[in-house]
């Protein structure tokens, strides 16, 4: 779980679940945190630094491409696994992500610096309502990206492969 945000952290979070805030985030916010990984040597990120919500590396491999695509999202952690909530922001469509996962589910999860393989599978049923109630409580800007969607947004869950 994250830290008591502070002021500066609710604000930016309040701001994020806002639809003007959240379409000029769609695809700024992975490139920004990916800069940010670079010059600090894989420490900082900026979503971490703005809105105080860890974040995780997952490269994911295209689904048509077979290149691979890094994106860092939100970390939730939910034991030794992590849980990614695939709301694009309250797009109306999934995000590429997640249809490369679906495709090919191992993944490589970059957290910490430290670079570990992960299986994902998507959570269904009472699984899916923990996991997006645990979400909502470490960003409840996903309630709005919920509202705005009008789908149904897939919950998965990275778990570590030994």
């Amino acid at each position: 779980m994250t830290a008591t945000p502070n002021l500066m952290h609710r604000l930016v979070r309040a701001l994020t679940a806002t639809r003007f805030v959240s379409r000029l985030l769609f695809r700024a916010l992975n490139r920004l945190d990916r800069a940010v990984l670079a010059l600090s040597r894989g420490r900082f990120t900026a979503t971490r630094a703005l809105a105080g919500i860890p974040v995780l590396t997952v490269e994911t491999i295209g689904a048509r491409s077979g290149r691979p695509h890094p994106v860092t999202l939100l970390a939730i952690q939910r034991g030794s696994e992590y849980v990614l909530i695939a709301t694009a922001f309250g797009s109306p469509h999934h995000p590429a992500w997640y249809h490369n996962l679906i495709a090919r589910p191992e993944v490589l999860v970059t957290r910490n610096q430290i670079t570990r393989p992960f299986r994902a599978r998507v959570a269904l049923g009472d699984e899916w309502q923990t996991c997006w109630d645990l979400a909502v409580a470490v960003y409840p800007g996903y309630a709005a990206y919920l509202q705005r969607a009008r789908r149904t947004i897939p919950v998965l869950l990275l778990t570590p492969i030994d």
